[in-house]
């Protein structure tokens, strides 16, 4: 598994491969991923092709938006389009396109990041994905994108939530680094006492982009150094401040909603990162210092894999405490800072 090309807004950050290859001799592939975000600037009255490959075979694949706002992706003879208003000028787009050698497996993640709007569309293409069918045809695709990854491997269309290799997770023996945590070993959980790790998974992140990993820094949040996690892992919060505002006890806030260029950030320093997850019986939060983290939660694992979670017990499929959205976040946030000053 590795990733075949990466570039983000400045050109070639990971790329093994010319940014813009000529057609070579077929090199089909058992998987294949294709990210693509960017944002659409001036349109007219026609259709934009984002996207199209280098294959010898010009309907091998293209992705285009519409005058109607819908985008629609083509792959030899599949057409998956989503519905009109999905895009318009100006707005974020992420498209993550997965499909395996067989051709049955095709799977369409296609997001408007500023809206939150999000579209999954599963479809089999029936041929062989082939690494030219995704290497540019024309630079020209690169400039209105800020990020464009190929994977000759099938890259989950979620970000589950994980921490980067080093993070230091609390157990009755002291903290043990995330990577050398191994099913059968004890974490201290924070509802449950001490639970066994039933299951435990590795990730080569891509690092860039609206899911690039975020940077928690200490002393902030209790923590004794900085770490770094996914944006949708979810971090646990309470307190006066939480009460006053939402009248609960505890809530979940996503860290990526936490982003403020102090104590949070979106660190793009590098193209990827090893992150690790675990997965206990049950959802729950473990301490790094006195920081509060989830676990991984099984609906988030199949999410992550474009899996329907509705035969899950809701235990497994929504967390404990209930989940801010950004606005919410960020007002917490901004009162938490005002009454930092306050006491200082």
């Amino acid at each position: 598994m590795c990733w075949a090309a990466i570039w983000d807004g400045m050109g070639q950050v990971g790329a093994r491969t010319d940014p813009v290859a000529r057609p070579s001799p077929k090199s089909e592939l058992d998987q294949a991923t294709l990210i693509l975000e960017g944002r659409l600037g001036r349109v007219g009255h026609k259709p934009v092709r984002i996207w199209a490959g280098v294959s010898e075979e010009p309907s091998r694949f293209s992705l285009y938006w519409m005058p109607d706002g819908s985008i629609r992706l083509y792959h030899g003879p599949l057409e998956l389009a989503t519905e009109p208003d999905m895009l318009g000028p100006g707005e974020t787009f992420r498209v993550h396109y997965v499909v395996d050698r067989a051709g049955l497996a095709g799977l369409a993640d296609i997001q408007n990041v500023d809206r939150d709007l999000r579209v999954l569309l599963h479809a089999g293409i029936g041929l062989a994905a082939d690494l030219t069918d995704f290497l540019p045809r024309t630079p020209r695709y690169l400039e209105h994108l800020t990020l464009a990854a190929i994977a000759t491997h099938a890259v989950p269309v979620g970000p589950t939530p994980c921490f980067e290799a080093g993070t230091p997770i609390d157990t009755p023996a002291g903290p043990v680094r995330v990577e050398d945590l191994q099913p059968g070993m004890i974490v201290n959980t924070l509802s449950r006492g001490p639970k066994v790790i039933r299951w435990v998974g590795r990730r080569e992140i891509l690092s860039l982009g609206s899911t690039a990993p975020i940077l928690l820094r200490a002393p902030y949040f209790g923590l004794s150094q900085d770490i770094r996690v996914s944006p949708f892992h979810r971090m646990l919060m309470d307190g006066a401040d939480v009460e006053y505002l939402f009248g609960e006890e505890r809530v979940f806030v996503r860290v990526g909603d936490l982003v403020n260029g102090v104590s949070v950030m979106r660190d793009q320093t590098q193209a990827t990162r090893v992150f690790h997850h675990f997965l206990l019986d049950d959802h729950d939060c473990v301490q790094i210092g006195r920081c509060r983290m989830e676990t991984l939660l099984l609906g988030d694992l199949l999410a992550a894999q474009g899996k329907p979670g509705a035969q899950l017990a809701e235990v497994d499929a929504a967390p404990d405490y209930p989940t801010l959205d950004r606005a919410a976040a960020q007002t917490l946030l901004s009162l938490i800072a005002e009454h930092r000053r306050a006491a200082a």
